[in-house]
């Protein structure tokens, strides 16, 4: 516990400040509980994620479950991070912060993203380049099923 709190909370620190342009760039995590708080601009005193915004909550969560990876990775083999719409509750532009950060965390670990966003799939699709190590895939409707999530009969 002494030396996963630090390091997922300096993660956390880091991944937050980059994800809302600076505004939370202290975060600290209880090792026992996984409460995360950060410092608030306005008042300079920490404060419970459970208290702020949805989005930063959410952008919060989302972190601690990326440096929670990380850090199992470094024990031992890299293991992938799997997510599904993980960016629903963001707003566009701390949408386009966390790919970001998502795209410069796959130099270190490979990541599954699952989106039916659009945006986010033109996102990827723009910067992501034609190498091996990027690469998206749209996936057919299931059987009997449209694109739109309507009954095919």
């Amino acid at each position: 516990h002494r030396e996963f709190g630090p390091k997922v909370g300096r993660f956390l620190s880091t991944g937050l400040a980059r994800v809302t342009a600076g505004r939370y760039q202290e975060v600290w995590i209880d090792p026992t509980s996984l409460r995360i708080t950060t410092e608030v601009p306005e008042t300079h005193r920490p404060e419970n994620v459970e208290r702020l915004s949805r989005g930063t909550r959410a952008a919060a969560y989302l972190l601690l479950r990326i440096g929670l990876a990380e850090h199992m990775s470094s024990i031992a083999e890299p293991i992938p991070v799997i997510l599904d719409d993980p960016l629903v509750d963001l707003d566009d532009l701390r949408v386009e912060q966390f790919m970001d950060l998502l795209l410069s965390l796959t130099e270190e670990v490979q990541i599954l993203l699952f989106t039916k966003d659009k945006a986010i799939v033109n996102w990827l699709e723009l910067r992501s380049d034609d190498s091996v190590s990027h690469r998206v895939s749209v996936l057919p409707p299931p059987y009997g099923m449209t694109r739109k999530g309507t009954q095919v009969t």
